[in-house]
């Protein structure tokens, strides 16, 4: 899980949690550099080398998929003229590969010596850069060539919000740990998708529960667990949830996510009992 993954990355006491952001990511990423960053990955993972296609076959049809994309409004036919197409099954993966690159090229000093975790358009950092010093380097960001440029943000009072997620740097006498908990925005509205609609009930019983898991998941403080559960309760009420469906779908999701749980602990102990078994060879003497 990335939660867990970040709660744990190793964090100095002069480190301070951001966030840079990047804007209209599809449209501003070139489609050719795209394709191009892409073979170039194809061919160096031999990937190529078990497939009866070529390297101009594979061109072609990245060319054919993305070059060639159309939606209609009020009778009338448009195409999207630059960046990657929006809808597109394909955009995704080209647009994590195209920006793979880019961090590599462009964000050295923000991944090293410090952390730093992307989540499509984005991102995280664990960095030693102060308030100012982070602006800074937003600005030699924005001013390299190209189209993608970038926003930031700098934790507030030692907390950041991060999609779903708001993270609290604790600092201990001897390191700094992260609390983290489900977030929601301000402008949020306070419903999901509504109990009348026409969709399948396993699509809403779905809902409940895996929105249930996440806040499991997510904040780790059980008072806040159970002021999150609450809060989400509300949200489904308001959604026209019936009461009694709700709470016993909710109940179900924290009954799933302590078997999941448990079941994992299991699994962890086992290949610890096998790690710890040993094979010892004897000669045979007649």
């Amino acid at each position: 899980m990335e939660d867990i993954i970040i709660v744990q990355a190793d964090k100095d006491q002069d480190d301070y949690l951001a966030s840079l952001d990047i804007q209209d990511l599809y449209t501003n990423i070139p489609v050719n550099k795209a394709i191009d960053i892409t073979l170039k990955r194809l061919i160096e993972s031999k990937k190529l080398d078990n497939l009866p296609l070529t390297k101009t076959d594979i061109k072609d049809l990245l060319n054919l998929s993305l070059k060639n994309n159309y939606f209609q409004f009020n009778d009338k036919f448009y195409e999207q003229k630059t960046g990657l197409p929006m809808g597109n099954t394909l955009s995704p993966i080209l647009a994590d590969i195209y920006m793979d690159d880019y961090q590599k090229q462009h964000l050295h000093q923000v991944s090293i010596p410090n952390k730093i975790w992307t989540f499509v358009d984005d991102i995280l950092i664990i960095t030693k850069m102060n308030q100012q010093q982070l602006k800074d380097y937003v600005n030699e960001l924005n001013n390299i060539q190209g189209t993608i440029k970038f926003t930031s943000e700098f934790e507030q009072s030692n907390e950041l919000n991060f999609l779903d997620t708001t993270l609290t740097r604790i600092n201990s006498s001897n390191d700094i740990k992260l609390k983290i908990r489900w977030f929601r925005k301000e402008t949020a509205a306070d419903r999901l998708l509504n109990y009348e609609s026409s969709h399948g009930k396993s699509i809403k019983s779905n809902i409940v529960k895996n929105m249930t898991t996440r806040i499991l998941e997510t904040t780790q403080n059980n008072k806040n667990q159970k002021e999150d559960l609450n809060t989400l309760k509300n949200i489904l009420l308001n959604s026209n949830y019936p009461l009694k469906e709700t709470e016993k779908l909710m109940k179900h999701g924290c009954e799933e996510y302590k078997c999941n749980n448990n079941n994992n602990d299991m699994s962890n102990q086992n290949n610890s009992n096998e790690e710890m078994k040993y094979s010892l060879s004897l000669p045979y003497v007649p």
